[in-house]
């Protein structure tokens, strides 16, 4: 006798892997294997943020083990996932990171925004941001809101050094 069970075993037959473009036309073409565990690690952030579903999602170091270039390119892609636009709904977005480049990022396009030059779905208030930082103090953690005005600047000093570190590594 067969004991029906909730959770049926289902098979796929999957397709072999097509390589993809990830670049420009003169740039080798790359299979999965070949760019590094930390695009793998994207890709279910990705489908969140394109899903523009209306959820709020909650993403850990979506920079860890990618390349800073690709960790300013993050923020554009959270950017475009909160924001209003004529399709789907925006999602609301809360990101732990430690990535200057993802920040960096966010503030330039606030400056674009305010100036009127940002690019088509990347635009971005400087009310639409919360930046906490956390930190512990005699063992406690705590969090400090660190707000960005118009001009991308943060008001309040950031704690720790944290934004300042290349500077004293350069030239302290």
């Amino acid at each position: 006798m067969r004991i029906a069970s909730q959770f049926e075993e289902r098979r796929l037959r999957v397709r072999p892997l097509q390589g993809k473009r990830i670049a420009e036309r003169n740039t080798p073409l790359l299979w999965p294997h070949d760019v590094g565990v930390g695009v793998s690690q994207l890709v279910p952030i990705v489908v969140a943020c394109m899903s523009r579903c209306g959820r709020t999602f909650c993403i850990q170091e979506p920079e860890t083990h990618v390349h800073p270039r690709l960790q300013a390119r993050i923020g554009d892609l959270l950017i475009d996932s909160a924001t209003k636009l004529p399709y789907g709904t925006p999602n609301q977005l809360i990101v732990e990171t430690h990535s200057e480049h993802l920040i960096l990022r966010l503030q330039r396009r606030i400056r674009e925004t305010t100036a009127g030059n940002a690019p088509q779905n990347l635009t971005l208030d400087s009310d639409d941001v919360a930046v906490n930082y956390i930190g512990i103090a005699d063992g406690v953690s705590y969090s400090r809101r660190i707000d960005i005005d118009q001009h991308g600047d943060f008001v309040q000093p950031w704690p720790d050094d944290f934004f300042d570190l290349d500077f004293k590594e350069r030239f302290v």
